[in-house]
């Protein structure tokens, strides 16, 4: 090293330190110089293969007075050739199978070791082959308290010192689902490319502890951090009307509007929903909390396509168990439930204005597929066409519809991903809905709105503790979710203050 200044700037410390983007980094001595100008020669470690960078900097009284920085290369006839991983993700408990190609010098005599280690570099498994050969095959055990994210490291070894290193290419994930912790899930991608790393250290030492609807954001440095997943995932669900009350419409064919199609239309449904979840088995690899069906979406819905409406009649069916008890409920004169179809009255859309009425009925009038049964020759009402136990029922059906339909989607997830939960987010429910036939058939919920804390209350009195419930952070606080029960919470990274309303 050599130094130089425009007068002597009083004793020097000079603070060198090795660096290397494997193993080999290390900090040297600190050297204590004076004098305005001089060298000094330091002796440089026994250093296993790699690049390497010398850094020195040059403290003095006065603080930080300079410093110098030399890359150099430390190079060895044997090496670690090619590190390869059977698969590059495995349940806790699973063995990291792979092999190792091994260049060896001629006449050369090395061990092998084979490291899994964390972000850290700590080593958390280590398998020891004394002669490994051209190749040698390895498998390091997990446990569960290793995290999710490991890299695979090979050390070749001569006379006890490791000499050169090799890495697979890619890490090796663990999927983390946490299902028996309070989970923060923060919706939304970063808008901050070059600094993703770092800012995903910092939402998950704030507490994020899942990630939703990232967009394009790359998974590693979300899993690094220690956080895992809820995919925002495609699901034949529809969005509810940003006004108006919340009620199911069908298309021109009778078939439920702003979906995918009809919930029960077989085979589609059945190829509709595997393909939904069969995009999501990058996700699955890395740790899901829960799959979800997507946010503002209904919570019921039915329509009028022939495999819909027979599902209706059975159910009808089964909870009249006779077309008698039906008829002295709705004072019809059915003679089977086969009989039973479509019907558009007031009952179906007595919260409507005068003019709506007119304009929906004059509509149904002219659809083929709702105007079977049509009650009203005109737009005239009468008492008796009024049949709120008919209404009560095709509600109720639509309820139990759309869990059916959402326990579909999770025989589904359970197919790529045995231990998933999956449900709904972010979805402004009445206490009218029927939340105990939603909560037996997901395991995941998370409504907002001024009704949120409400329906908590309801989860929280009907659900078993494994299921996941809590508000999303929208037109609600954070507390809620706690005072009601919760054991987790939502939150969109723009709006929404984690302590706070939406309108922070």
């Amino acid at each position: 090293m050599r130094w130089a200044a425009d007068e002597d700037l009083g004793p020097l410390s000079l603070d060198i330190r090795i660096r290397s983007r494997s193993r080999g980094g290390r900090r040297l001595p600190v050297v204590r110089v004076r004098g305005a100008e001089g060298t000094h020669r330091v002796e440089l470690p026994r250093l296993p293969a790699g690049r390497y960078v010398l850094e020195v900097l040059a403290r003095g009284p006065r603080g930080a007075e300079g410093w110098a920085i030399e890359p150099f290369e430390v190079a060895s006839q044997s090496r670690v050739g090619r590190v390869k991983l059977d698969r590059d993700w495995g349940e806790n408990g699973a063995a990291i199978d792979g092999t190792v190609s091994v260049v060896a010098a001629e006449g050369a005599v090395h061990a092998l070791r084979v490291h899994a280690v964390d972000r850290h570099g700590r080593v958390l498994a280590r398998r020891e082959i004394a002669d490994p050969g051209a190749e040698a095959r390895f498998s390091l055990p997990t446990r569960p308290w290793m995290p999710g994210y490991l890299g695979i490291e090979a050390a070749l070894v001569a006379d006890g010192d490791e000499i050169a290193y090799g890495y697979a290419p890619d890490p090796y994930t663990i999927p983390q689902r946490k299902h028996d912790q309070w989970t923060f899930t923060l919706w939304g991608r970063l808008y901050t490319s070059e600094f993703d790393d770092l800012v995903e250290d910092f939402l998950a030492a704030s507490g994020v502890t899942s990630r939703i609807e990232t967009s394009h954001s790359p998974w590693w440095y979300m899993t690094r951090a220690g956080m895992n997943y809820t995919p925002y995932c495609s699901s034949g669900l529809y969005r509810m009307p940003d006004t108006g009350r919340q009620e199911p419409t069908v298309d021109a064919q009778g078939v439920l509007a702003r979906a995918h199609g009809c919930w029960n239309d077989e085979p589609s449904v059945s190829d509709q929903l595997r393909g939904y979840l069969d995009d999501e088995r990058d996700y699955r690899d890395r740790g899901v909390f829960a799959y979800s069906m997507g946010d503002e979406r209904a919570v019921f819905g039915s329509c009028l396509h022939p495999s819909c409406w027979k599902l209706y009649q059975d159910w009808l069916k089964d909870e009249y168990g006779g077309i008698e008890a039906l008829n002295r409920s709705w004072g019809t004169r059915f003679a089977s439930f086969a009989e039973i179809q479509p019907q558009v009255d007031e009952t179906n859309l007595h919260w409507l204005a005068e003019e709506q009425k007119r304009s929906l009925l004059l509509s149904a009038a002219n659809n083929e597929h709702a105007a079977r049964g049509l009650t009203h020759g005109s737009t005239a009402w009468t008492e008796a066409s009024r049949s709120y136990p008919r209404y009560i029922d095709r509600r109720s059906f639509q309820y139990w519809n759309f869990a059916r339909y959402a326990r579909r989607f999770g025989e589904a997830a359970r197919r790529i991903d045995p231990h998933a939960k999956w449900g709904v987010e972010g979805v402004d429910v009445h206490l009218d809905a029927d939340i105990d036939v939603i909560v037996r058939n997901t395991g995941w919920w998370m409504p907002y709105g001024q009704h949120g804390g409400g329906t908590n209350e309801v989860i929280r009195s009907i659900a078993p503790r494994s299921y996941r419930h809590g508000n999303f952070v929208g037109q609600s606080f954070f507390w809620e979710s706690v005072l009601r029960g919760g054991n987790a919470v939502g939150s969109n990274r723009r709006k929404s203050s984690p302590m706070g309303s939406a309108r922070c």
